[in-house]
């Protein structure tokens, strides 16, 4: 079983990361060590990277996030943005759209 490079302490408070934001565990808490040697799992690339990129609790703070996105791009006036360019508005609704994913 594959580990992340934390003292067993760390893990078992944390436990399994599903708090953490998805990229702390990515770059923090990625689970590809073998905990035997602490040699490179090049095996456990994919499971650990399933694992990495789950939501978890993250999945409520990032719709809040979102949220707060689309209540502040609704606000502007239609003529925000750069002179010359009156679609500033609709071309920040649909960033933020593509960002929140399907409904």
């Amino acid at each position: 079983m594959n580990t992340p490079a934390v003292p067993r302490y760390v893990i078992d408070a944390a436990a399994g990361f599903g708090g953490c934001p998805p990229g702390h565990r990515f770059n923090l808490y990625f689970p590809i060590w073998r905990e035997a040697d602490w040699r490179l799992d090049k095996n456990g690339k994919a499971a650990a990277l399933r694992q990495s990129l789950k939501l978890g609790d993250a999945a409520g703070l990032l719709e809040a996030a979102i949220k707060r996105q689309r209540t502040l791009a609704e606000a502007l006036s239609e003529d925000w943005g750069m002179p010359g360019n009156k679609d500033s508005k609709r071309r920040l609704q649909a960033a933020i759209e593509e960002l929140a994913g399907p409904a």
